[in-house]
């Protein structure tokens, strides 16, 4: 099969196979995080006994992160066992290896379609605990767009490249043009960012208020524990775009290559953490026949006399 237009990737060998065994390490962790996040979506709390009242748009959305993060996976690995072969032929042992341009292409666009997927449901949960709130997601609802187009943009960028090489590297741009166009993948982190920084805290917020104006103890106990779940894997989401909006702005290439293996199933991991986390609360502080076999909440205007938050809220996240 010929080899289309390279991309002008300089990370050493040695360093493609480090990068390619993190991102299996942390496959390896993500496909824990699926499975129990299929079993909890499905199943009922006790038995396999399927769930009467099954999300499946959250199900839909798992299935395609994981789709994207498997294949994103797949092809770190393909990249990395042609560099090997490529370097294991006498007559390319003093030559570097370009990953053809295609892959790069594949592999970004999955990235930001894992970010982009996630962020689409923090942005329903906003939408969801602040009662079908349009004012509290107007700005999230912007930054998604922006990095909707941003991807658009990437991934002409580098099509365009593919069949005119004279196009780019942009050489007048002051930010790391040697696997796709930082001009625009450093906006769409950036966005990525701040979108989340912005649904996290105001669910976070939002929480905190009714669960002090609860009047139940262990709707309270249950608040707080929602709270601490989004915060600690939004944690985890916002320091990884975070990381890989910060990588973009210097001409380190492994540190780029890390961060964007590391990116893509720890956002997938995040994802998960937050349906499991809530399954078990669930499970060991509530029982089927208190709050049903819905997994969702939702605010009323009165926050304070919201008893049924907790488990419409699942339903719907």
């Amino acid at each position: 099969m010929a080899t289309p237009t390279p991309t002008g990737n300089v990370v050493p060998a040695a360093d493609e196979v480090a990068c390619t065994f993190t991102s299996a390490l942390m496959l390896g962790v993500y496909l824990i995080t699926f499975a129990f996040t299929v079993r909890w979506l499905l199943f009922a709390d006790e038995g396999w006994k399927r769930r009467r009242d099954v999300s499946w748009p959250m199900i839909f959305t798992t299935i395609f992160m994981f789709v994207i993060i498997t294949a994103h996976t797949a092809l770190d690995l393909e990249g990395t066992m042609d560099e090997v072969r490529h370097l294991a032929e006498p007559k390319h042992s003093d030559m570097d290896y370009d990953s053809p341009i295609w892959m790069d292409i594949c592999k970004f666009t999955f990235s930001n379609s894992v970010a982009l997927a996630a962020d689409m449901v923090l942005i329903y949960r906003s939408y969801v605990v602040y009662g079908n709130s349009i004012r509290i997601i107007a700005l999230p609802c912007f930054l998604w767009i922006g990095g909707l187009v941003c991807t658009a943009l990437q991934m002409y960028l580098q099509i365009a490249h593919l069949h005119n090489p004279n196009i780019g590297p942009y050489r007048w741009a002051n930010v790391n043009m040697t696997f796709g166009p930082g001009i625009v993948l450093i906006p769409f982190w950036g966005s990525t960012t701040l979108l989340n920084v912005y649904c996290t805290g105001v669910l976070i917020w939002r929480i905190y208020q009714v669960a002090n104006q609860s009047e139940e103890l262990a709707a309270a106990k249950q608040f707080r524990f929602i709270a601490r779940s989004i915060a600690e894997s939004g944690l985890i989401s916002m320091s990884i775009s975070l990381a890989h909006f910060v990588v973009w702005l210097t001409s380190a290439n492994f540190a780029i290559e890390i961060v964007r293996v590391l990116n893509v199933p720890l956002i997938g991991i995040a994802f998960n953490l937050i349906l499991i986390r809530s399954a078990h609360s669930r499970r060991d502080d509530f029982s089927d026949e208190i709050l049903g076999e819905s997994t969702s909440i939702e605010f009323s205007a009165n926050a304070a006399h919201t008893v049924g938050f907790w488990p419409e809220y699942k339903a719907k996240c």
